[in-house]
C-alpha cells in the first residue's frame, strides 16, 4: 500500500514540481522581458556595497564586474552563484582565454556526471552550515578558478538565453610579448652593473641592430599568432621571475594589454546586461581604460554631431543662394 502510495506521489509529485518551475522560469523571464531593468535595483541595493563588484558606466548596456581574489575561496565561488543568478545578465565575459579553459575545463565539462556534479555543488551552496563545512575543508579540495567554471556553467545551463564569452588573450601570445620585451629591454637599456647606456660597437651593430629589428617583428607577429605549444607549471614560474625584475614590461603585456582585450572582448558581447569576472588586482586599472574608452566615444560622438550640423547649415545656405539667384 505505501509502495504504491510513493509511487503515486512521485507520478503526480514529479509533473507538479516541472510545471511550476517551469512556470516560475516563465514569469521571471516575462517580467524581464517588459522591463530588463527593473530587477537591477535589487542587485545594487545587495550587491554593489560589497567591494568585490563594481558598476560600469554605459547608456545601453549595464556591465558589472566582480572580482575575484589570486587566493581562491569557497565564499568566492559563493558570490560569483549568488550574483549571476540574481543578475540574470545575457553575458558573462571570464578572464579566461582558449588554451587555459581547454586545458582546465572542457574535459570537465564534457563530463557525463558533470551536470549532477555541479547540481550538488550548487546545493551545498545555498546551505551556510554546509558552505561553513567546506570552507574549513578548503585546503584538502581543488578550487583554482573555480569561480569561472560556475560561471560559465550557470550562463550555459541554469541563466536563460545567457552567452558566456572568454575574455583573456591565450597565455601562448602573452609569453611571447614578455619575452621579447625582456630582450628588447637587455638591449636598449644600461648595461648591468656598468650605470652606462649600452652603445654599439661597429664590429656588432649590424647583428645588434638585425635582432632588433626581428624582436619588433616578433612583437607585431604575436598579436595574430595561435601557434600551439607546451606550457607547464615551470614554464609559468619562470616568466613570473621574469617580468618581476621589469615591473613597466609587468604593466605593459599583463595589466594594459590583457585589459585592451578584455575590453574589445566585452564590446563584442550583445546582451544588455552583461557580468565580467575577472582578477580584483586588474580592476582599477581596467575601470580607468573603461572610462576612457567611454569618454572618447562620446567626444567622437559629439564631434561627429558637430560636422553634421555645419554640413547641414552649409547645405541650407547653398540651397538658399541657388533660389535666389
Amino acid at each position: 500500500m505505501l509502495r504504491y502510495l510513493e509511487k503515486g506521489l512521485y507520478v503526480i509529485g514529479t509533473p507538479a514540481l516541472l510545471i511550476g518551475c517551469t512556470y516560475w522560469v516563465y514569469k521571471r523571464q516575462k517580467e524581464i522581458a517588459e522591463d530588463p531593468f527593473e530587477h537591477l535595483e535589487d542587485v545594487d541595493s545587495k550587491y554593489l556595497s560589497s567591494t568585490e563588484i563594481k558598476k560600469l558606466e554605459n547608456d545601453t548596456q549595464k556591465v558589472y564586474i566582480l572580482g575575484i581574489d589570486e587566493k581562491e575561496s569557497i565564499e568566492n565561488i559563493r558570490l560569483v552563484n549568488n550574483f549571476i543568478r540574481d543578475l540574470s545578465p545575457r553575458n558573462v565575459v571570464v578572464e579566461l582565454c582558449d588554451e587555459r579553459f581547454n586545458e582546465r575545463y572542457n574535459d570537465i565539462m564534457k563530463h557525463p556526471k558533470f551536470e549532477a556534479i555541479m547540481q550538488k555543488f550548487y546545493n551545498v551552496l545555498n546551505n551556510d552550515e554546509k558552505v561553513k563545512k567546506l570552507g574549513e575543508k578548503s585546503d584538502m579540495i581543488e578550487l583554482q578558478e573555480m569561480e569561472y567554471l560556475v560561471a560559465i556553467d550557470l550562463c550555459s545551463y541554469h541563466v536563460p538565453q545567457c552567452r558566456s564569452l572568454l575574455g583573456d588573450r591565450n597565455r601562448s601570445i602573452t609569453e611571447k610579448r614578455i619575452r621579447a620585451k625582456l630582450r628588447l629591454s637587455d638591449i636598449l637599456t644600461q648595461e648591468e652593473g656598468i650605470g652606462a647606456l649600452h652603445v654599439l660597437s661597429p664590429s656588432n651593430e649590424k647583428d645588434s641592430a638585425e635582432e632588433v629589428d626581428d624582436i619588433k617583428k616578433a612583437l607585431a607577429q604575436t598579436e595574430e599568432d595561435e601557434e600551439e605549444f607546451d606550457f607547464d607549471a615551470a614554464k609559468e614560474e619562470d616568466i613570473k621571475n621574469d617580468f618581476k625584475t621589469d615591473e613597466q614590461i609587468y604593466q605593459e603585456v599583463i595589466i594594459d594589454e590583457i585589459n585592451q582585450v578584455m575590453l574589445k572582448n566585452i564590446a563584442k558581447a550583445d546582451g544588455n546586461i552583461i557580468a565580467v569576472i575577472m582578477k580584483n588586482e586588474r580592476i582599477p586599472s581596467f575601470m580607468k581604460l573603461w572610462k576612457g574608452a567611454y569618454d572618447e566615444f562620446y567626444q567622437d560622438v559629439d564631434r561627429k554631431k558637430k560636422l553634421e550640423e555645419i554640413k547641414e547649415k552649409r547645405l541650407k545656405k547653398k540651397q538658399k543662394q541657388e533660389k535666389s539667384t
